[in-house]
């Protein structure tokens, strides 16, 4: 009877403990997107204040071990290749990745949970041709949680890979 109390008894603390590596899981994953939308909406109120109509182009950077980033750049013109993007919306914005980027096929669906697929037609929406970088900088991954901390991300920027 004690040791069928006290299996009761682990069960349940086992219960428990799972039960709140889960919801600590969870709430890690919800700020590393919290974390990651304010980070975007920071820089995209930047870039409203440009006149001229621009999209996101999003492109693979690199991967390390279990830390990647992506390079995030400001565009008003349009590569002619329109094949090797998928197009997403946020907040009003289209984003497009750049899919022939991306070395892992790991990342090809990346930002299917953080981004609305969009169906806009692009060839008529921005110019084509080349242009000079108007502003770009790198979104840090690691365990594919966003990392805010732009110390860690420029150091991330830095090292190479082991």
């Amino acid at each position: 009877m004690k040791e069928s109390l006290k299996n009761k008894y682990i069960h349940k603390k086992i219960f428990f403990i799972f039960l709140f590596m889960t919801q600590l899981c969870f709430s890690q994953i919800q700020n590393s997107k919290k974390d990651f939308y304010t980070s975007l909406d920071e820089r995209i109120s930047i870039f409203n204040e440009n006149d001229e109509k621009y999209f996101l182009e999003i492109s693979f950077f690199k991967e390390c071990k279990n830390e990647t980033g992506f390079r995030v750049r400001m565009l008003t013109v349009i590569d002619t290749d329109y094949s090797k993007y998928k197009i997403y919306k946020y907040n009003g914005v289209i984003i497009l990745y750049d899919i022939n980027s991306v070395k892992n096929l790991k990342w090809i669906n990346f930002f299917d949970s953080y981004f609305k697929k969009s169906k806009d037609d692009i060839n008529t929406i921005f110019q084509r041709g080349n242009q000079s970088l108007m502003f770009s900088y790198i979104m840090y991954f690691k365990n594919k949680k966003f990392i805010k901390d732009t110390e860690r991300t420029h150091d991330f920027f830095i090292k190479g890979c082991n």
